[in-house]
C-alpha cells in the first residue's frame, strides 16, 4: 500500500522541464510563497484539467477550442475565489488594527 503524506496526499514521480521548475521556484521564493507552492499549483492544475476532460467526456467530444474555453472558465472561477479570499484577508487585517 502506498504511504500517504501527513496531508493525506500521495507522492508521484513526474517528469518536468528543469527551466520551468527553476523559474517557478525562483519566482515563488521572490514573492514569499512556501516551498510547497509548486505541489499545490500542480495539484490545482490537475483538478482543473480533470473538470475539462470530464466535460469533454460528457459531451462525447473535446477539441482544442473546448479545452481553451473550459480552462478560461476555470481561470475566471479561480480569480473570483482569489478576489474573495483577498477581501476576507483585508477585512481580517482591518479588524486587527
Amino acid at each position: 500500500m502506498a504511504q500517504l503524506t501527513p496531508g493525506g496526499k500521495k507522492r508521484y514521480s513526474v517528469t518536468l522541464t528543469p527551466a520551468n521548475v527553476e523559474r517557478f521556484q525562483a519566482l515563488a521564493t521572490d514573492i514569499g510563497m512556501p516551498p510547497s507552492a509548486m505541489s499545490h499549483a500542480i495539484d490545482d492544475f490537475l483538478r482543473d484539467m480533470c473538470e475539462v476532460l470530464q466535460t469533454g467526456k460528457d459531451q462525447g467530444r473535446l477539441d482544442l477550442s473546448d479545452i481553451f474555453r473550459l480552462m478560461g472558465k476555470q481561470m475566471e472561477l479561480h480569480e473570483e475565489e482569489e478576489r474573495k479570499n483577498g477581501e476576507a484577508r483585508q477585512k481580517r487585517y482591518s479588524d486587527t488594527r
